[in-house]
C-alpha cells in the first residue's frame, strides 16, 4: 500500500480519523474529500509532510467526485449523515453521492471500492435513513459490481457522538429519557475494530463485491446502555419512557434543533433492531476480536463524573 494514492470521502470525521491514521501508518498517499478543507487539516499530523491531502468535494457536482477519484488505487466512502440539513439530504448523501462516487470508480478502472453504510440498512424500512442506506448499496453495486460494503452497528471510542452526548446531558438533567421504551436492540462496536476491518478489506482481494456486517460482542437494548452510562460517571438518575404519542410529538419539535437530539426519522429508526444477522460475514471472517464495551468507555467518560 506504500504511496499507493487511497482517496476517502467523509474522512473528516469519527471514523475517518481511525481509518486515515491507519493508511498513514501504512505509508498510503491519503486524499480526504471533505465539502470543508478546514475541518480535515488536523488530520495532517498522521502522516509525513504531504502524505495527507485534504481536497474539497462538492457531492451535488458528479465531474467534481469523478476529479477527485480519478488516478486513485482505492476509494473509501464514510459519508453518512443522522439528519437531514438543507441539500445534506439522506438521498443526495446516501444515494447519489455513492452512485456517483462508483461510476466514477468504474469509468477510471479503480481497483477497490469500499463503502461503509450501517446496520439496520433496509429497503423496506420506514426510516429515510434506513432505506437511503440500503438503496445507496444496492446504486453502488449497480455501478460497481465489485463495491465492498461495510454495515457497523452503533460505534463508540473516545470522541464519540453517542456516550459523550448522552453523558453531557446526565450531567444536567435531573433523568434520563427513552423513546419507544428503549427497547430498542443495538450492537455497538469500538470504532478501532471497524477501522481495522476496514484495512483488512482493503488488503483483501477476495472481499471484493462482498457485504460485511460489523458488531461488538455483545447486544444491549438502548435502556440497557442509557443504564451502563449512568454507572459509568458514577450519576444514579431515573430512567423514564415517553409514551409514543408524547414521543412523537417532541421529535418533530427537536427535530429543528441546530443538532437534533431525535428527529421522527430516528424514532422509525428505532422500531427495528440494529444487529448482525445469522447468516452475514462478521469480524470473526476478518479475524478481528471484538473489544469490549466496558472496557474502552468508561477511561473516556471519565470527566463526567462528579468531582466533589
Amino acid at each position: 500500500m506504500r504511496n499507493k494514492i487511497i482517496t476517502v470521502f467523509g474522512g473528516s470525521g469519527f471514523l475517518g480519523r481511525s481509518v486515515i491514521q491507519r493508511l498513514a501508518q501504512q505509508g498510503a498517499r491519503v486524499r480526504v474529500a471533505v465539502r470543508n478543507t478546514d475541518h480535515a487539516n488536523h488530520l495532517r499530523v498522521y502522516g509525513d509532510v504531504g502524505q495527507i491531502m485534504p481536497v474539497q468535494v462538492t457531492l451535488s457536482d458528479a465531474e467534481n467526485i469523478e476529479a477527485v477519484c480519478k488516478n486513485s488505487h482505492a476509494v473509501i466512502n464514510l459519508l453518512g449523515i443522522l439528519y437531514e440539513k438543507g441539500t445534506s439530504t439522506f438521498e443526495a448523501v446516501h444515494v447519489k453521492a455513492i452512485e456517483d462516487i462508483a461510476v466514477a470508480c468504474a469509468k477510471h478502472s479503480i481497483n477497490r471500492l469500499i463503502h461503509i453504510s450501517a446496520l439496520g440498512a433496509d429497503l423496506k424500512s420506514e426510516s429515510n435513513y434506513a432505506r437511503t442506506k440500503a438503496l445507496g448499496e444496492q446504486k453502488g453495486q449497480a455501478a460497481f459490481k465489485e463495491m465492498t460494503v461495510i454495515r457497523p452497528g452503533l460505534l463508540f471510542g473516545a470522541g464519540d457522538d453517542f456516550f459523550n452526548r448522552f453523558a453531557d446531558l446526565a450531567k444536567i438533567a435531573p433523568l434520563l429519557t427513552l423513546f419507544d421504551k428503549g427497547k430498542t436492540k443495538l450492537q455497538p462496536i469500538y470504532v478501532g475494530d471497524v477501522a481495522q476491518g476496514i484495512m483488512t478489506v482493503l488488503k483483501d482481494s477476495t472481499s471484493k463485491g462482498k457485504l460485511y456486517e460489523l458488531g461488538g460482542d455483545q447486544i444491549f437494548t438502548f435502556k440497557e446502555l442509557m443504564g451502563l452510562l449512568l454507572k459509568f460517571i458514577d450519576r444514579p438518575k431515573p430512567i423514564i419512557s415517553f409514551p409514543d404519542p408524547i414521543g412523537k410529538a417532541l421529535s418533530y419539535i427537536l427535530q429543528f434543533m441546530p443538532k437534533p437530539l431525535v428527529t421522527p426519522d430516528q424514532l422509525r429508526f428505532l422500531k427495528n433492531d440494529a444487529v448482525v444477522g445469522k447468516k452475514s460475514k462478521t469480524l470473526k471472517d476478518l479475524s478481528i476480536v471484538p473489544k469490549h464495551l466496558e472496557a474502552i468507555v468508561p477511561p473516556y467518560l471519565a470527566p463526567y463524573k462528579p468531582r466533589f
